[in-house]
């Protein structure tokens, strides 16, 4: 008998203008003592995502494990010298 399974699919463009925008789904099966059907969902947006001086966004939505969950993220680079630069990142789960 299957126990699990998982797929998952992803698009990524990098426009000339350095903005990036990502599409990904990822789904999957699991068979404990109950059966239960993950799945999540995200969009993402970024700016100069191949520099180490960009700033992106990104939600993504999904069930897990019988639960609905929404995650808001968003993360700044920044090189402040040759020897220092700097990275935050926030995410929030509701």
């Amino acid at each position: 008998m299957l126990r699990s399974w998982e797929g998952d699919q992803a698009l990524s463009v990098d426009w000339r203008n350095r903005w990036t925008t990502a599409f990904r789904h990822a789904e999957e099966f699991k068979r404990f003592e109950k059966n239960f059907r993950n799945r999540q969902t995200q969009l993402e947006l970024g700016y100069n995502t191949r520099s180490y001086e960009s700033v992106s966004g990104g939600y993504t939505v999904g069930r897990n494990f019988d639960a609905d969950f929404q995650l808001w993220t968003g993360a700044a680079t920044y090189t402040l010298t040759e020897e220092l630069s700097a990275e935050y990142e926030l995410q929030r789960l509701d």
